[in-house]
């Protein structure tokens, strides 16, 4: 899901992007979202929804994405991806 959000958002259909990530989410998850305790990290695709409600416009949803990964970075005690996801929420709230 991850590769075809990234080639449809080259291709300039991001908001077909974002759905797809959201469909690969529900199926990663069972349908539990973004906080679903799964035994993997899941907080780099997370940073990608972000990444897709941003280049959509909505900053708001993408910092609410941003903020998901961060959590299951630190949930999984991933020192990059908490650098990584504060990293982006900072940026998003500069913006």
């Amino acid at each position: 899901y991850c590769d075809l959000a990234r080639a449809l958002m080259a291709c300039g259909e991001t908001p077909r992007a974002r759905k797809e990530l959201l469909e690969g989410l529900d199926l990663a998850t069972f349908g539990e979202g973004a906080r679903a305790e799964v035994d993997f990290d899941i907080w780099r695709y997370l940073l990608a929804v972000s990444s897709a409600a941003y280049a959509t416009g909505d900053k708001a949803e993408a910092r609410t994405w941003a903020e998901h990964a961060a959590w299951q970075a630190n949930r999984r005690d991933s020192a990059l991806g908490g650098l990584r996801c504060h990293a982006e929420l900072a940026r998003l709230l500069v913006e």
